[in-house]
């Protein structure tokens, strides 16, 4: 027996000219196997056409690529979309299996080029990691890639308005000012945009804080009541319903 040209050892064919041969362990790669058979008289046969098998032990984990709907700003791992489109690279012909949160979800096929995708059922809002294995062709059980992290959000409150100024005269609390530049601010959360709009007419927005404070200063109102209202979008893209309207009289 010979494998690579190399000699490997030696076996005897039983009274039907059956042989049988294990060899000590091979590393990992491509390997020609051929025979020479010595029959009784001493006769030395040509070798055998070679035969070729891979020798395949281990696989490393799959990698994941992204998560492909990152709603709202991209890049910041925050999603409103709750079907995860998961994709990454592992070896071609491979069984992926994807888990969130230590838990499988489901498993996919990597193509010819090594890519997979995997679209998951919906998942409930909150933080998520997402690792995947892979088993190769041979059978090799890679161990877990390196963790995914995003954060689904899929809701998102009304802000608040906090206060209206300045409100001037006799009380500053009467919501009644000679002022007509209104310096409204309000409560949201971290990083929304805030749409604020006086009897439903959009006056500008503004950017909540980390603390999720936000103001807006509007340009002069004509005199008369006026309903202000504020919606949010969050930064997974969410919009919210109108606040509970704030009323203020120029």
């Amino acid at each position: 027996m010979y494998i690579g040209g190399i000699k490997i050892g030696s076996t005897v064919a039983d009274i039907g000219g059956n042989w049988m041969f294990t060899t000590s362990a091979q590393s990992d790669g491509t390997k020609l196997i051929s025979a020479v058979q010595t029959d009784v008289a001493g006769n030395v046969s040509p070798a055998s056409p070679p035969y070729s098998v891979t020798i395949d032990t281990q696989v490393a984990p799959p990698s994941i690529e992204g998560v492909l709907n990152d709603t709202g700003v991209q890049g910041d791992s925050i999603t409103a979309d709750n079907t995860l489109q998961v994709n990454g690279k592992a070896e071609p012909g491979a069984t992926v299996e994807v888990k969130i949160n230590g838990t499988s979800v489901g498993t996919t096929i990597a193509d010819a080029n090594g890519d997979w995708r995997f679209t998951t059922a919906a998942q409930s809002d909150g933080p998520k990691s997402i690792t995947a294995a892979q088993t190769d062709i041979a059978g090799n059980v890679s161990g877990p890639s390196a963790a995914f992290g995003i954060t689904i959000d899929t809701q998102v409150a009304a802000p608040t308005i906090e206060s209206v100024g300045d409100d001037t005269g006799q009380s500053n609390t009467d919501r009644v000012t000679a002022d007509n530049t209104l310096d409204i601010r309000g409560k949201a959360e971290a990083g929304a945009s805030v749409d604020v709009r006086i009897d439903g007419v959009s006056v500008g927005t503004a950017i909540a804080d980390i603390n999720g404070n936000w103001r807006l200063t509007t340009t002069a109102q004509n005199d008369g009541v006026k309903s202000i209202t504020a919606t949010q979008t969050d930064v997974a893209g969410n919009v919210s319903q109108p606040s509970v309207p704030y009323s203020m009289t120029i």
